[in-house]
């Protein structure tokens, strides 16, 4: 049976559209100051904590999800020490137009 090159792709776009990523997904992680310096502070997401090597992405997690219900949608990660070990996350909201680029 010859499948035409045509609906190939189209099946190929379709799945494509599928990923639906949640609003903390989409929430902006940066550790620079100067990202967010246009930026209204909406507060401190969490104090000080300790990081784990190879999973910062799954510490944030959580910090994202309180970025949203603060109402905002970019998270500063700020160093705390000289080797990530401890860190802190700062909520911001931004304007769209600062991070669209990206």
């Amino acid at each position: 049976m010859k499948r035409s090159p045509f609906a190939i792709a189209a099946c190929l776009m379709l799945v494509g559209c599928g990923y639906n990523p949640s609003i903390a997904e989409q929430v902006r992680i940066t550790d620079t100051v100067a990202d967010v310096r246009a930026c209204q502070d909406i507060g401190e997401v969490t104090g000080p904590f300790r990081t784990t090597p190879g999973d910062m992405w799954g510490l944030t997690r959580p910090m994202r999800e309180k970025v949203v219900a603060l109402g905002g949608n970019f998270l500063l990660i700020e160093r705390q020490n000289d080797d990530w070990s401890v860190a802190r996350g700062v909520a911001y909201s931004c304007p769209v137009s600062i991070y669209t680029g990206w």
